[in-house]
């Protein structure tokens, strides 16, 4: 897929990209770069010092070989950023909840695939009633290639199955996190 095509389908699919890197955008991140002094605290710098073997652990368990390392180690570092999970098991609902958003991102993007497979295969049969049909209802090949990968595969409603499932996952531990610091905050001592 060209790049072109993968950043329009990530759009599509709700991601966040705006294409290439242009100047400005790299002189604005080396400026915000200036601002990060990393860890400060002795903990800190100790959780810090593992996160390559951490990162790269999941990476590998959950990144598939014609898919972007890089992008999913974004993606669980800017959970990590908006969440800042502060102990070993907020840690592990962060990286749970960047497996599932992963995964249901790559449950979007085969179900493209599909439907763009199935919309090229009725665009090139050639069937001229379909044609016509297409030309006043620009949708038809659409239609028609959506009703033979529901009819033909059981691997539609799997797709849809196991997107349904990460997002639940997703959600699931987020109010886990959520419910985690509520404890937590409630247990610790008031002071005046």
């Amino acid at each position: 897929m060209s790049s072109l095509a993968r950043i329009n389908a990530n759009r599509i699919n709700g991601s966040k990209s705006r294409g290439p890197v242009t100047p400005e955008g790299k002189r604005i991140s080396a400026a915000n770069s200036l601002h990060s002094t990393g860890p400060r605290t002795p903990e800190g710098k100790a959780i810090v010092s593992q996160n390559a073997v951490r990162h790269g652990l999941l990476a590998r368990s959950v990144v598939l070989p014609t898919e972007c390392d890089e992008g999913f180690e974004a993606s669980l570092a800017a959970m990590r950023e908006e969440l800042q999970p502060r102990t070993y098991l907020e840690n592990e609902f962060v990286e749970i909840m960047a497996a599932a958003h992963w995964r249901r991102k790559r449950a979007w993007h085969l179900e493209m695939a599909q439907h763009t497979h199935a919309i090229l295969a009725r665009q090139s049969a050639g069937d001229p009633a379909v044609d016509r049909e297409n030309t006043q209802y620009p949708w038809m090949h659409t239609a028609l290639a959506f009703a033979d990968l529901c009819d033909s595969s059981s691997g539609f409603r799997t797709l849809h199955r196991y997107e349904v499932s990460f997002s639940r996952d997703f959600i699931r531990h987020l109010r886990l996190l959520g419910l985690k610091r509520s404890i937590s905050k409630q247990s610790e001592p008031k002071t005046r």
